[in-house]
C-alpha cells in the first residue's frame, strides 16, 4: 500500500468506507468512491479517521452502439476496464451486468479483444430477467484500456439513452504480482455506460 506523509508522521493509507465530508479539510485528498483510513507507521491511529484517496483510480466504462436504437435493431455493448490512471495489472475480475428485460433481449456474449481477458466464464442463467455474471483470470494481466467483454442485444422498445440502460458491478478485481492485490477498491465508481 502507498505511504504519504501526514503531519510529519508516515501513514499507510488502507482503503475502506466513504466519509466524503472529510475531502474538503485535507489536501492531497478529494471526494470520490475510493476511500481510506490512515495509520501511523508505528499502528496508532491517526487523529484523521478516514480520508479519500485520489490516486490510482480504475474506471469501468460501458460502451454502446447505435446511438439510438429502434425497436428490434441491435444493440452492441463493450465492456472497458481502463487502467491507465492506475500503476496495477489487471489480474483477474468477477462482474455483474444488468439492464431492463422489458427494453432489451440478450442475443449473444463473447469475450473482449484484449489479450489474456478473450474468453471469460459467463453464467448466463439470469439472462432473462436481464442479468449475466461473468469473470476471468489471466496470470500475465494486462493494463491500459482493457476490453473484457462484448455483449450483442435486440432493443424491444426505443432506447433514447441507451448508455444508461445498463449497470455494471464488480465482485471481485486483482492484481498480478506476489500479493495479488486487492484492486476493487480502486474502482471509480460501478460503472453507468457511455454511448459512441
Amino acid at each position: 500500500m502507498p505511504t504519504r506523509p501526514w503531519g510529519g508522521i508516515g501513514a499507510t493509507l488502507l482503503f475502506t468506507t466513504a466519509v466524503p465530508w472529510l475531502a474538503a479539510a485535507f489536501p492531497g485528498f478529494a471526494a470520490g468512491p475510493a476511500y481510506a483510513d490512515l495509520t501511523c507507521q508505528d499502528g496508532r491511529r491517526a487523529p484523521i479517521a478516514r480520508a479519500v484517496a485520489t490516486e490510482g483510480m480504475i474506471v469501468p466504462r460501458l460502451v454502446t452502439a447505435p446511438p439510438r436504437p429502434l425497436p428490434g435493431q441491435e444493440l452492441r455493448l463493450s465492456v472497458v476496464v481502463d487502467m491507465s490512471g492506475c500503476s496495477y495489472v489487471l489480474g483477474s475480475y468477477g462482474a455483474r451486468l444488468r439492464w431492463d428485460p422489458k427494453a432489451l433481449e440478450l442475443l449473444e456474449v463473447t469475450g473482449g479483444t484484449t489479450g489474456g481477458f478473450t474468453s471469460p466464464v459467463v453464467n448466463r442463467t439470469g439472462a432473462a430477467e436481464g442479468e449475466i455474471r461473468f469473470a476471468h483470470a489471466n496470470p500475465q494481466g494486462a493494463s491500459g484500456d482493457i476490453e473484457i467483454l462484448r455483449v450483442r442485444l435486440r432493443a424491444l422498445r426505443a432506447l433514447p439513452k441507451p448508455d444508461k440502460a445498463f449497470q455494471i458491478e464488480f465482485t471481485s478485481m486483482g492484481g498480478i504480482g506476489p500479493k495479488f492485490e486487492d484492486l476493487k477498491t480502486l474502482l471509480q465508481a460501478d460503472g453507468r455506460g457511455h454511448g459512441e
